[in-house]
């Protein structure tokens, strides 16, 4: 939710993702990205680096880059904050860590429910409730979806290159390659512009300064119907980032995604 009065936006269709960004580096990454054109900052609690960040979004608009109001910033709730009385202060403190008085988009990270951590205790929680304990464990809790979301509602305020694997990344596929070299383009572009061009946004991420360019230039070149359809003929009908799926494989916590 975004806060009252605030105009609406549409969502620019390519962010910029901050996950496994190094906090030293994201605040000066940001700059470069929203002097280069980005509109988009796609953030998380979980990210670690909301604090750095915030610390390049405040530096970008105080040099007149962009203006807030042209900038669309997401962030997301994560997992120990889902119970109602938690909701409020996790958005507080992201809304703090961006130097922000308003979010664009405030998301539900994953729909699990983990035991709460106080900030002062650890920031982020991460998944482990105790991560020094002798066996290290997730520590689930009944919260249903319904409550965390009315909570949010309360509140004044995605995978295009393939990520599973780095063996199954689609930026090596030969079909995309292939393409990519007959249009003159970066398998990468190919795929970003397909994800474009189908109208859905886009959230790539990059700790490269030369790579800002290169993903934000997908909209100089359209791909024809044919191409269109041989990238989403590569369909597996596979979810990615399922915790149903890697919490069982990561934490030893089978963690259903549906109530």
């Amino acid at each position: 939710p975004a806060a009252s009065g605030v105009a609406e936006q549409s969502l620019p269709a390519v962010g910029l993702g901050l996950w496994k960004i190094d906090a030293d580096v994201v605040g000066g990454l940001i700059e470069k990205a929203v002097g280069c054109g980005y509109r988009h900052l796609d953030s998380a609690c979980d990210y670690g680096n909301e604090a750095e960040a915030g610390l390049g979004i405040e530096r970008a608009l105080a040099a007149g880059l962009c203006r807030r109001d042209e900038l669309w910033v997401t962030s997301k709730l994560w997992n120990t904050y889902h119970a109602p009385e938690h909701v409020r202060p996790a958005l507080e403190r992201t809304l703090r860590d961006l130097r922000l008085d308003y979010l664009d988009c405030y998301l539900v990270h994953f729909p699990i429910a983990l035991a709460y951590v106080a900030p002062e205790t650890r920031y982020p929680p991460g998944w482990f409730f105790d991560p020094n304990a002798d066996t290290p464990a997730m520590r689930p809790v009944a919260v249903p979806q319904a409550e965390t979301w009315q909570a949010m509602e309360q509140a004044p305020s995605y995978v295009p290159l393939g990520m599973a694997k780095e063996s199954e990344s689609l930026l090596a596929h030969p079909a995309i390659v292939e393409i990519a070299r007959a249009m003159n383009r970066t398998p990468a572009q190919l795929l970003l512009r397909w994800g474009v061009q189908r109208g859905t946004a886009v959230i790539p991420k990059t700790s490269r300064p030369e790579r800002l360019v290169e993903n934000l230039s997908v909209f100089d070149f359209a791909l024809s119907a044919a191409a269109m359809a041989a990238i989403s003929s590569l369909n597996e009908d596979r979810r990615y980032n399922d915790p149903g799926v890697f919490c069982e494989q990561a934490f030893g916590t089978f963690l259903p995604i549906y109530e």
